[in-house]
């Protein structure tokens, strides 16, 4: 046998390589195991959108021609495909003859950029039934089919489902693993108008799953328990949390999410639990009304048993708020809890804004958890997606922290597959209290040794004075986070929710038998009935498992890369941090002028803190909140202000008081003293004795005044703090001070005449008694002895 010589063989190699690579086949010299087929750039073209359709997934909500309100998001062999929805017609003439075509991609779309491009604009499909079909024998298995009707006036909707079962899809099942993955559905809309031809569709996915048994993904769900809004009292109204605890509120969507599985975490907010307490405890007939509207305490119970007894009248304006928190208690008990920040507060945009003081206040107020559900944990530090700087982690941690939230776009996986979502941050040790954050990545997972001897009990690692601390990551998935905010977002969360099942199946389909563990958080606004749509898809989904994020830690981290700044930043912007700077310094200074001046500081901060929650980060309406804030800073500091007085006529040199009312209209009392400041020194004044001002109340308060020479003056009332502090609102006051001439005249004219009369009284006593004549006396005495005789 004759051999070919080497660069003979050499040159047929060569040719048969660059045969394979122009044939377009399938060419990888790196096995699977090693990591993923590198994935075209974005910007590339889909080769796959030959006929590509104009999905309405990117139309503003309102607009949609078709809406799709249910979608099989996955299905097996033995199961089929359900679609419904509506059809609108949103114009001004009768749509005649619409028509529906239920679409289905030609390829499987294995991968996440494939899903989100088909999400965004279809592609290349196949149909797989119509409304014009003929409609079928139910006994012969053949696709069901709307029937539309024959034309829609302006506004009319008409609803439609279709059904096909999967052995009509002809989806492969020889090869399970390459089988399996996401299909690409499209309802597609026809008809005619006056003004023409009109076309719409709506997209979705069903993800095929022919029982190609991977290593299931383990997947772990955070929902937080919040209610978004703003209080002047810092605290929900008990109208409020009565009505999002009815049939369909938030606080009902909530629980009926989080009971799908115990795996689910719960972040709960201390606002919510001190609002709670605030209005159960309110609904007892024995407990006294607050004086003030404004909170002057938050200690929770130390049991929550102590909040779901009726009250004993049998009378409850809360039943539907108390019946939920006995099932929330229940529902706590068992499963992971995570303390948030009072309102789930933007703690990084708080402390990048300068106002590290709110921001302290608000992860002090974790503490209210704890003092009711004692399990909970208070070591997890979860900052706005996309806020997190290594300038500003040090911010965000205390001492107790071992565990930081994160997307991954800020710490991105090192391998072109998803990664794990546990990894590590590094925070340099500060130079007074042993916190702080330097670029050195998340070094720990990579130099660990793989053991576990680099880990301690409770996620902490090495953390002696001055060096730096490493903290566990939990690393939020992005793509799978967009789904079930887009699911929450839309009226018919039916597509987003597909789109959920399918991305997590091209994760696992990554490395089918690479069992790996996702980390997905909610929302941080009120639940809606979306969340329980996302937990039972999850839940359902073979190739998923619940997992704690106790589980997840407990698992060993691995490397990703340092913090970066994120290329999709949220949290509160810049207009927003100074509003509430400027709110935060008025009324920290004025809380000074309360009676208890740290409660009141407490309780205003709770109230800033309203404005500042995560959940305003994206929110639409956030400027209606800061005009509230706005609107009760500014009642609030001019709540205690001077009334307006009449002039006030003084004499010189007398020493008295002017008397002067002041204005309490805040729930709280305040202890001041008052002073009047004159202009000139014609006036000399001092500063009253301090007094204690009741809560809505006039009080009038007396001030030490001495007219000196005459004059007219306006003089400024002011009312002072302990501190020193005076209050924006003053006071004027006109004093006339006049000489006491009239006075001094009487008195003058007085004396003289009391000396006349003195000199005269002294001279008659000086003259003696006048004698009389002794001839007179003589005869006075002789008639009268007559007279006796006679």
């Amino acid at each position: 046998m004759t051999l070919a010589s080497p660069r003979r063989g050499a040159t047929l190699v060569l040719l048969a390589l660059l045969v394979l690579l122009l044939s377009g086949l399938p060419f990888q010299l790196i096995p699977a195991a090693v990591g993923p087929v590198p994935q075209p750039p974005v910007g590339a073209p889909d080769p796959a959108a030959e006929a590509p359709s104009t999905p309405e997934s990117a139309q503003e909500p309102g607009t949609e021609l078709v809406v799709v309100d249910e979608i099989t998001p996955w299905l097996d062999p033995d199961g089929a495909l359900r679609v419904s929805g509506t059809v609108i017609n949103r114009s001004d003439t009768d749509l005649r003859t619409p028509a529906l075509e239920l679409r289905m991609s030609t390829d499987r779309l294995d991968s996440r950029l494939q899903i989100n491009r088909w999400s965004e604009r279809g592609g290349r499909h196949r149909i797989l039934a119509a409304s014009t079909d003929t409609p079928p024998d139910d006994a012969d298995g053949a696709p069901q089919v709307p029937d539309l009707p024959d034309s829609l006036a302006p506004g009319q909707v008409a609803e439609f489902a279709f059904e096909v079962p999967a052995d009509r899809l002809e989806l492969p099942t020889s090869s399970p693993i390459s089988a399996w993955g996401a299909r690409g559905v499209e309802v597609a809309l026809s008809g005619r108008t006056d003004s023409g031809a009109v076309a719409g569709s709506a997209t979705g996915f069903t993800t095929w799953y022919p029982d190609p048994d991977p290593d299931p993904t383990s997947i772990t769900l955070v929902m937080p328990v919040t209610l978004p809004g703003f209080s002047s009292t810092g605290l929900l109204p008990q109208e409020t949390l009565e009505q999002a605890a009815g049939p369909e509120g938030p606080l009902t969507a909530l629980l009926a999410a989080a009971e799908v599985d115990p795996a689910i975490a719960l972040a709960i907010d201390p606002r919510l639990l001190a609002s709670i307490d605030s209005a159960l405890r309110a609904s007892e007939p024995a407990e006294p009304e607050p004086s003030a509207p404004l909170p002057t305490g938050t200690a929770a119970p130390s049991e929550p048993s102590e909040l779901v007894t009726e009250p004993a009248d049998g009378t409850d304006p809360t039943p539907l708020l108390r019946d939920w928190f006995t099932r929330f208690a229940d529902l706590a008990e068992g499963r992971t809890l995570i303390a948030l920040p009072w309102a789930d507060a933007d703690l990084a945009s708080l402390t990048e804004g300068d106002l590290d003081g709110l921001a302290e206040r608000a992860q002090e107020d974790a503490a209210i958890v704890t003092e009711m559900f004692p399990q909970a944990r208070t070591d997890v530090v979860w900052p706005v997606s996309g806020t997190v700087t290594q300038e500003h982690l040090p911010d965000l941690v205390t001492p107790d922290t071992n565990t930081v939230v994160v997307s991954d776009l800020q710490q991105p996986a090192l391998t072109g597959y998803t990664s794990d979502a546990h990894s590590t941050v590094t925070v340099a040790a500060g130079p007074e209290d042993g916190t702080g954050a330097d670029d050195s990545g998340s070094r720990a997972a990579a130099d660990d040794p793989g053991d576990g001897s680099g880990a301690m009990e409770g996620g902490a690692r090495d953390t002696s004075a001055g060096s730096p601390r490493i903290l566990d990551s939990l690393v939020v998935d992005t793509g799978l986070y967009d789904a079930v905010a887009t699911a929450g977002a839309a009226g018919a969360p039916a597509a987003a929710v597909s789109e959920y099942v399918a991305e997590s199946s091209a994760i696992t389909a990554e490395r089918p038998y690479d069992s790996r563990h996702l980390f997905v958080t909610l929302p941080r606004t009120a639940a809606d009935s979306s969340w329980r749509d996302i937990a039972e898809a999850t839940r359902s989904a073979p190739w998923l498992a619940f997992r704690s994020v106790d589980a997840l830690l407990e698992g060993q981290p691995v490397s990703r890369a340092p913090v970066v700044a994120s290329t999709r930043r949220t949290g509160l912007t810049a207009e927003a941090i100074t509003g509430l700077r400027s709110a935060h310094s008025a009324v920290g200074d004025y809380a000074a002028v309360f009676s208890d001046a740290d409660s009141a500081r407490r309780d205003l901060d709770r109230m800033m803190l309203g404005c500042a929650q995560a959940a305003w980060a994206d929110a639409p309406n956030r400027a209606e909140c800061t005009e509230a804030l706005d609107t009760e800073v500014a009642a609030l500091t001019s709540s205690i202000r001077p009334e307006e007085g009449s002039p006030v006529l003084l004499v010189t040199g007398e020493r008295t008081t002017i008397p002067i009312r002041v204005e309490n209209t805040s729930g709280r009392p305040a202890t001041v003293t008052v002073r009047v400041t004159a202009p000139t020194p014609q006036l000399r004044t001092a500063v009253s004795e301090t007094v204690e001002l009741s809560p809505h109340e006039s009080t009038r308060v007396d001030v030490p005044v001495e007219g000196l020479a005459n004059a007219d003056l306006i003089t400024r009332v002011e009312i002072v703090a302990d501190n020193g502090y005076v209050v924006p609102h003053t006071g004027e006051l006109m004093v006339r001070v006049r000489a006491d001439w009239e006075n001094i005249g009487t008195a003058v004219i007085a004396a003289g005449l009391l000396i006349v009369f003195v000199v005269g009284l002294a001279k008659s006593v000086s003259r003696g008694r006048r004698k009389i004549p002794k001839s007179q006396l003589e005869a006075a005495m002789a008639r009268a002895q007559q007279n006796d005789r006679g």
